[in-house]
């Protein structure tokens, strides 16, 4: 499992890394681009990959990363699960 802090802790560990408001979750950006979201009540995150990383996390493991159904999830949104994902891997 991947706690929240944890995963705030290694999204502002990247060079130029804020964290910000967006609607009622945090926001991680770097240089005004979001890259990622973090939902703490249900326990996951939004990252942002290209399509080809998107295909190959999702199908490797579908109980971590699952695509965004929606317009989101064809740009690359993927929800990462953090109860699912193993911290030290």
């Amino acid at each position: 499992m991947v706690s929240v802090a944890a995963f705030r802790k290694l999204a502002l560990s990247l060079p130029d890394a804020a964290e910000g408001p967006h609607f009622d979750s945090a926001a991680f950006l770097i240089k005004g681009k979001i890259f990622s979201t973090l939902h703490e009540a249900p326990g996951r995150a939004t990252v942002k990959l290209l399509p080809e990383q998107q295909e190959i996390l999702t199908s490797a493991e579908p109980a971590i990363f699952q695509r965004v159904p929606n317009f989101w999830g064809d740009k690359g949104w993927t929800w990462l699960h953090l109860k699912a994902a193993d911290a030290k891997a």
